[in-house]
């Protein structure tokens, strides 16, 4: 038998490692490319290359099953370990702004206060997750679902989207896709979900079946089907083609993808997917078959008001009929789905629940996006539910917000 307190680590993950090691080399590799043309001074471009590298190994591999599972073995039973990963993070930010841009002090153009103030809140909200779930640290099986986790995983979530710091881009000179504390502190959200709080399901993971791409790509092309119908005849959108095919042209159009992708996409598909629509979805499995069709129809109503209500916080708003209208189509089509085929209790009511709450949140964008916002967050929402991964749900949401520069169109909402 084994001394009191000994455990054994599980298998080091190898393979994710090696998996998030090359994913992290084209992510280094599109960075380069976008500042093909010098757009990086020799200076950064050691630290730049090194931090990114070492940034997006964590993104690809600290949500994946092994290395979650590996960590939560290494710190149980100690936990201040469990703050290990967050403070190290910090510490790599610290190390990539301090040796690309000097000391705070002769940072041009930012007051010194300012830089300290950002050097000292970055660290604070890195470990706030792990914080926000310190209970769930000790040994045991993880706990269900509870109402306390949506609270404390909004707190932690708006914490990480709310902050914003013009002093750490990647690149800090040159063409940027996304800032190092950003991405840190959507690691650490990753982090306090998957290794802390143990929550099944989020789907931050590199690994897919080719079955489950060729889903996210069959969905984008049926979104855009829709989308086209919808805004075409209307004049909301316009053919104008191609105005730059030079390489300057595609280099934007990669940094322009790739900021959909990993600024927008991954974070907003985490919050909404990974982790509020899977908690939500884990709660009401429990629910009785007469209570999930009360919140359907109740929730059809509260959210048509809602997304009604939300086109008066837009100045000059028109078609104020148009968001509650795709709210109750959202609701009936998941009244059909759940009523005619085989599918999990609840699973398409949380994901209208999910989708329309997405949508309604996008109301600065104008009544037009605020609608189809509600109609993408349900095919991200599908693909989620389909694949429980993530990163094919930040795929398709990149796709569609790039979609008009895919297709020379203009948007005119």
């Amino acid at each position: 038998m084994k001394p009191p307190g000994e455990f054994s680590l599980p298998a080091w993950p190898k393979r994710e490692l090696v998996r998030g090691d090359m994913a992290a080399l084209a992510v280094i590799t599109a960075l380069l490319f976008i500042n093909w043309d010098g757009g990086i001074p020799p200076g950064q471009l050691v630290p730049t290359v090194l931090f990114c590298w070492l940034l997006h190994v964590v993104f690809f591999t600290v949500g994946t099953r092994q290395t979650a599972a590996w960590l939560r073995v290494w710190a149980e039973g100690r936990p201040g370990r469990f703050l290990v990963v967050p403070l190290l993070l910090s510490g790599l930010l610290y190390a990539y702004v301090l040796s690309a841009k000097g000391v705070p002090w002769h940072w041009p153009d930012v007051k010194p206060w300012a830089a300290l103030a950002y050097l000292a809140a970055v660290p604070l909200a890195a470990i706030l997750p792990v914080l926000l779930f310190f209970r769930h640290t000790t040994a045991g099986e993880a706990k269900p679902v509870a109402g306390w986790d949506f609270l404390l995983f909004a707190l932690a979530a708006g914490v990480a989207g709310g902050l914003r710091f013009p002093f750490d881009r990647i690149p800090l000179t040159g063409e940027s896709f996304e800032t190092a504390s950003r991405l840190t502190l959507l690691l650490t959200l990753v982090y306090a979900a998957v290794v802390v709080r143990r929550l099944k399901l989020v789907g931050f993971n590199l690994s897919f079946a080719w079955r489950d791409l060729a889903l996210t790509l069959g969905c984008w092309g049926v979104m855009l089907l829709l989308f086209v119908a919808l805004l075409y005849p209307a004049g909301l959108v316009t053919y104008v083609g191609y105005q730059d095919l030079t390489l300057r042209g595609f280099q934007s159009g990669t940094r322009y993808f790739l900021f959909h992708l990993f600024s927008v996409g991954a974070f907003e598909e985490l919050v909404f997917r990974g982790v509020f629509q899977n908690m939500l979805a884990q709660k009401t499995e429990r629910l009785s078959d007469q209570t999930r069709k009360r919140l359907l129809t109740g929730g059809a109503v509260v959210f048509a008001v809602a997304a009604f209500a939300a086109t008066f916080l837009i100045a000059d708003a028109r078609l104020r009929w148009f968001p509650p209208l795709i709210v109750l189509l959202v609701f009936a089509a998941t009244h059909w789905i759940e009523n005619r085929f085989k599918v999990q209790k609840g699973e398409y009511l949380v994901l209208a629940i999910i989708s329309v709450i997405f949508g309604i949140a996008h109301y600065r964008f104008g009544v037009v996006f605020m609608a189809l916002a509600c109609l993408a967050g349900w095919f991200d929402g599908f693909v989620y539910t389909k694949t429980k991964n993530v990163f094919l749900a930040a795929l398709i949401h990149a796709l569609l917000n790039c979609s008009a520069m895919f297709l020379g169109l203009h948007k005119n909402f």
